[in-house]
Parts: structure tokens; C-alpha cells; sequence
């Protein structure tokens, strides 16, 4: 029996960045943002200044709305390659983040501010056609399924594991009893991460008066290296993960219990002598639990429009946008 309870897709962060050829210029295009950004009357900010030693500081921009953080601004530089040679790339980096909160002023104020930040950049329809005001690429992007039930009777796995990154078993301790972590990274991995996902209590964590449950799936900056924010790439990147909700919990742990058989058997096939061990075609062996009628899956129509509309938003919609 297939699952029907409704599910949402959301995006709950978007980190976008600017590269720039060099410190003045990337200083004169954080100064056009922030005075872009001050002229909003939604929007409130501030910058906070943090000593690194040398006499030296490290500035971060904040966007406020409601009293709450709605995004930051960074600025940094980077080694790259380019023709074989080591070259300084420069960049400005805005970090949106907690799109979706479920606190409709912040969530409004939230996607207002990336998409009129972003028709900034765009520019005008001229500037548009020459390629935008200001050229931005997606560095994150975290895409999530958020579904109205109790955190008891969701599930999440991944199904297509990579070869040098190590998972959370489904008997291993989880850090906290609200979260369910996927992929298992070192604190100090994190950043360095392609891609990572969880599980975990909404109602929890923002104190909502209903019950939601989350599965968000990270891609970070090392993914946008590669990929870029080519819808194509990222539906595969989301469906190496099963997001699953099971009304009865005896099912559902029925379920678990044939996936912790799947993980003793690979336990068991790497402890014997490389010479011995069989091939374990995850994948099949997946299959037959038939997990596929409980599946939650993500709308890659909803996620590709909101990328769409990152990058077509010009200065000339923001009146029937967000003024109508």
C-alpha cells in the first residue's frame, strides 16, 4: 500500500557567490549590496567585527528581519588553478538561511530578501541581457521534504552510499534524540563535505505547535564545484537518500529490521579475507524490503523554479513580485 499522506518541498537555505577579480573590486561590490540592502524597509543591518591578530579583522554583514538573522555576508579569497597556475580568486558570499521556519514574517521577509538581492545582481531587462548587473553562482543549497507527522513515524536512509565516506548504522548512538544523521563526518569534515543529510524534529527544534518532521539533504560547496546548480545533478544527488513515513510502526520496524540485516551482512562479508568476500548489491537487496510504497519524494519541478527564479529575476518584476 502506497503512502499517502502529503509532503512539502522546501529550500531552507541558499548560499550564493560572487567571484571578483580583485580586493577593490570585490570591496566595491559589497559596498553596492549593503547600500542596496539598507534602502530595503523590511530589512535591518548591521556588521560585526571579529580580531584575527595582526591588527587585522574579519567583518560579517547581517541581514535582520523581525529581530531575527535572515542572512550574512562574507567576503574572502581562495587559491585557485587557472592554466596551471596558482591565482587569488576573491569573492563575496550571502548565506540565506532558515527559509522555511514556519514563522510566516521571517519566512516572508527570508525569500523576499534572496529574490530581491538577487534581481539586484540580475539588474535590469538590459543588463540581463548582458549577461546581469553582477554575475552570482549557488554555492549551498539545502533542499528538504517537510511532512506533518510525529518524528516517530518517519525514516531516512541512504540507499546509494559514496565509496569513502562512512554512514550511521541504524543501531549506532545518534547525538541527539530528535536528529537522525545519515552520512557520519567529524565536526571539523563538515564544510568539506559534497553533500550530507538528516532527519529530524521540526516541532522540536522551532518550538512549532504542530507536529512536522524533517529530511534535509545539504549540497555544499564542494558539490557546486563540480555540478554547478544543474537541475540533473541534483536529482540524482537527492535520490541517493529514501525519506520514508510509515503510519503503522510495527511496519516500519519490521522494515528497519530487514535493514539491519542488509548492514550485518555487509559487516560480515568485510571481515573475512579480501579473496573471500562476495560483491553486496546494496541496491537489490534494498528492493526486496519494498520500501518504495513508503517513500517521500522530493518535487525536482519546485526545486529547478526556484533556481529558475534566482537567476531570471530582474530589477523590472520586483513591483509585481512582491508590491502587487
Amino acid at each position: 500500500m502506497e503512502t499517502l499522506i502529503k509532503s512539502n518541498t522546501q529550500i531552507d537555505t541558499v548560499s550564493i557567490q560572487i567571484d571578483c577579480n580583485n580586493r577593490n573590486q570585490q570591496h566595491e561590490i559589497l559596498n553596492e549590496i549593503v547600500i542596496f540592502i539598507v534602502a530595503l524597509p523590511s530589512l535591518f543591518y548591521i556588521f560585526n567585527d571579529m580580531p584575527i591578530g595582526n591588527g587585522m579583522i574579519y567583518r560579517t554583514h547581517y541581514i535582520y528581519c523581525n529581530g531575527t538573522v535572515l542572512a550574512t555576508i562574507n567576503t574572502g579569497s581562495c587559491q585557485t588553478l587557472v592554466n596551471q597556475h596558482l591565482v587569488t580568486q576573491y569573492y563575496v558570499r550571502i548565506l540565506f538561511a532558515g527559509l522555511k521556519s514556519y514563522n510566516d514574517v521571517n519566512d516572508k521577509g527570508s525569500y523576499e530578501g534572496l529574490m530581491r538581492v538577487c534581481a539586484f545582481l540580475n539588474g535590469t531587462k538590459q543588463q540581463r541581457r548582458r549577461g546581469g548587473r553582477i554575475p552570482f553562482k549557488i554555492k549551498e543549497l539545502d533542499c528538504c521534504i517537510d511532512i506533518n507527522c510525529n518524528f516517530e513515524n518517519v525514516w531516512g536512509i541512504c540507499v546509494k552510499r559514496a565509496g569513502k565516506t562512512k554512514y550511521y548504522n541504524t543501531d549506532d548512538t545518534q547525538t541527539y534524540y530528535s536528529t537522525t544523521y545519515i552520512e557520519k563526518i567529524a565536526p571539523n569534515k563538515l564544510s568539506k563535505a559534497i553533500q550530507r543529510a538528516y532527519a529530524y524534529d521540526k516541532q522540536h527544534k522551532e518550538n512549532l505547535t504542530k507536529p512536522i518532521s524533517r529530511f534535509e539533504v545539504k549540497l555544499q560547496s564542494n558539490f557546486f564545484i563540480n555540478h554547478r546548480s544543474k537541475i540533473n545533478y541534483i536529482k540524482k544527488a537527492l535520490n541517493r537518500y529514501y525519506f520514508m513515513y510509515f503510519e503503522n510502526l510495527n511496519i516500519k520496524e519490521q522494515k528497519i529490521e530487514g535493514y539491519r540485516s542488509i548492514e550485518a551482512l555487509e559487516h560480515n562479508e568485510k571481515r573475512k579475507p579480501k579473496e573471500e568476500q562476495k560483491t553486496i548489491i546494496r541496491s537489490r537487496e534494498i528492493k526486496k524490503l519494498e520500501l518504495d510504497s513508503y517513500r517521500l519524494h522530493f518535487d525536482i519541478d519546485y526545486i529547478n523554479k526556484f533556481i529558475d527564479d534566482m537567476y531570471s529575476i530582474i530589477e523590472d518584476d520586483l513591483a509585481w513580485w512582491f508590491d502587487s
